[in-house]
């Protein structure tokens, strides 16, 4: 027999430096010119989320999603092609999004343009990722990617159901509450009378501020620290009513505190700047949701882990 030397298969060659490869300098050029085209629609942006509160997370949403790719840039740049077809389809896209935000949408109010216009922008976005890294290292990094997706106003439409969502169920949950505390309480729906006083939960209770940062850290704890897509919806399906139940307990602490220790909680500090107590309880709640479900999935992997030696010494 002749001997021949078998020689090692060449090892896949890893773009794992991301943004200091040429592909990496490409799409900063491409995003600074998306965003200096859209400069108009993003300073628009800025200033709403500094005055209003259901905008207020967007200004972190780039910082979180460089974060992100800076992470887990050795799986996501692990294998890069260029696709020029599939971006140019995604810029198609992008460009009829700007001009349908720009004509159709002229009538409707500047909360619903700026929608339409910065999900162009996303999706402009994302077809200069697709272009310098290609479509696999967006199927392998899509959380990051799609992840500015965030900073899309939620159209008035659909935001006045949600706030309408919350105010019901916190309303739901505060008449429970004060019940179950045997505190005499008559409610004309959105209005609760209390010995001395009434209160009203109107739409600056919705609490929408914190809602939505709570639904960015199930949406990131549930990418990080769980592996399956149906534990990741459980937990957010586990953030909702969290939410709910987080303003209802905040109305009812600040009305037993003002109908038995002082009326001036209504209108003190702790109405005004203790939300974040009531935020660090929701996190709490949702901390041990992440918990139970890890657990969940540990125990679903044991049994095939170990039957997997024996399936082994039977065959």
């Amino acid at each position: 027999m002749s001997s021949k030397t078998v020689r090692p298969a060449p090892a896949l060659s890893l773009d794992t430096r991301g943004w200091r490869t040429g592909r990496g300098i490409s799409l900063t050029v491409l995003l600074t010119v998306l965003v200096a085209i859209a400069w108009p629609s993003v300073s628009t942006l800025f200033r709403f989320s500094l005055a209003q509160e259901h905008y207020s997370h967007m200004v972190l949403v780039p910082v979180i999603t460089a974060l992100i790719l800076f992470v887990e840039r050795r799986t996501i740049f692990a294998h890069v092609t260029t696709a020029p077809r599939a971006a140019a389809a995604l810029f198609a896209a992008a460009g009829l999004l700007w001009w349908l935000g720009g004509c159709y949408t002229a009538s409707s109010s500047e909360n619903d343009q700026l929608s339409v216009k910065m999900l162009a922008i996303v999706t402009a976005w994302v077809g200069a990722f697709v272009l310098c890294y290609g479509v696999r290292a967006l199927h392998t990094g899509h959380f990051a990617v799609l992840f500015p997706l965030l900073i899309v106003p939620i159209p008035d439409a659909v935001l006045s159901r949600v706030i309408s969502w919350i105010l019901f169920g916190s309303a739901e949950v505060s008449y429970l509450a004060f019940d179950l505390a045997g505190v005499p309480v008559f409610r004309n729906g959105f209005v609760f009378t209390l010995p001395g006083f009434s209160i009203e939960i109107a739409r600056e209770c919705s609490g929408i501020r914190s809602s939505m940062a709570l639904m960015i850290v199930g949406l990131l704890s549930g990418h990080f620290f769980l592996k399956s897509l149906g534990a990741k919806l459980a937990l957010l399906l586990v953030a909702l009513p969290v939410l709910v139940v987080k303003n209802g307990v905040r109305i009812v602490t600040l009305s037993l505190l003002a109908a038995y220790v002082d009326p001036g909680f209504l209108t003190g500090d702790l109405h005004r700047h203790g939300g974040v107590l009531f935020f660090v309880m929701a996190l709490a709640i949702l901390g041990i949701a992440v918990r139970l479900l890890q657990s969940a999935e540990h125990s679903r992997a044991e049994p095939t882990q170990a039957t997997g030696p024996e399936t082994e010494q039977n065959l």
